[in-house]
């Protein structure tokens, strides 16, 4: 968990646009403070270059889809110990990066900032009031220009927990075909990172992609505006509705017509990625996928998983 990561920079909210048809998620676009001093003289020339930079931009840190960062309240610029204090010790939000790696760098690479977009879920109606359910809540209604605190990039993508140089580039290198099953704004998140990288859409000319994307129903299933745009990519996107995210991930990996088909490749002999269930349903999923074949170290997670 990075719910105790309290530093952080500046990051200025740019957009607040949604992300859902229900209205119950949002798409905020963060930039993120990243001004860099460069070396001058006849040497480097006046064309900007990674070459002349005197420090690591922050997304630099950012290389894999699947990572994520922390969201709290910001402090204020040149605000005192207790007021920072007060800020860290509030909840934190942990979001997956939205955005390919590709793309931020595309985005950012003349600006003094980082540019990234994350996806925020409204706390739920009978939620309790948790110091969690307000920071979200906060996220959710944040106003372009509204400032919050954003932590250095977390986590190392997609990868097996049993063996960290088993992970999504190693996938590739195998030519496997890859299975995401995702849920929820950061499982959702994860995927879109992925299909919106260009390594992986290159990938998949060769090897068959498909996202199963869980949603409580067609209204709640987020960012189906670009659904077309990754198949047009070659990465198959199938929703699978329904209250439970396990129940309905199953029922489209095991259970629909054609059985196993639903996987890469039509048989689970891919790379399968999990992002966005929780623990128990994470446990569940893999127990099932072990009982139709599927090794342990082809099963890959993220920190949202």
């Amino acid at each position: 968990s990075f719910r105790g990561v309290m530093d952080g920079r500046a990051a200025t909210v740019v957009r607040n646009v949604g992300a859902a048809a229900d209205g119950r998620a949002r798409a905020l676009t963060l930039s993120v403070a990243d001004a860099v001093g460069h070396l001058s003289g006849r040497r480097f020339g006046q064309t900007p270059s990674s070459e002349r930079l005197l420090e690591r931009r922050w997304y630099e840190a950012f290389g894999a889809p699947g990572q994520c960062v922390s969201l709290g309240p910001w402090a204020g610029d040149g605000a005192g110990a207790a007021a920072v204090a007060a800020a860290g010790a509030r909840a934190r939000e942990v979001c997956t990066i939205a955005t390919s790696p590709y793309m931020v760098r595309q985005e950012s690479a003349f600006l003094d900032a980082s540019m990234i977009e994350v996806l925020v879920a409204e706390a739920g109606a009978g939620a309790g009031g948790s110091s969690e359910d307000d920071w979200r809540q906060e996220l959710w209604h944040a106003q372009p220009g509204d400032v919050v605190s954003c932590s250095d990039v977390q986590g190392r993508g997609f990868t097996s927990l049993l063996n960290p140089d088993v992970n999504l580039e190693s996938s590739m290198r195998e030519g496997l075909g890859i299975l995401i099953a995702c849920t929820g704004p950061q499982g959702l998140g994860a995927a879109r990172s992925l299909a919106t990288w260009p390594p992986l859409q290159a990938h998949a000319l060769k090897h068959p992609c498909r996202i199963l994307c869980h949603a409580t129903s067609r209204e709640a299933a987020l960012m189906v505006h670009e659904w077309d745009t990754w198949r047009a990519n070659g990465i198959e996107v199938v929703p699978c509705y329904g209250e439970a995210a396990l129940d309905s991930l199953s029922l489209s990996l095991f259970d629909a017509p054609g059985g196993a088909g639903a996987a890469p490749g039509g048989g689970l002999d891919g790379a399968v990625f999990i992002s966005g269930l929780g623990g128990k349903s994470s446990a569940a999923l893999v127990r099932a996928l072990h009982d139709h074949g599927v090794s342990s170290h082809r099963i890959l997670f993220n920190e949202a998983s």
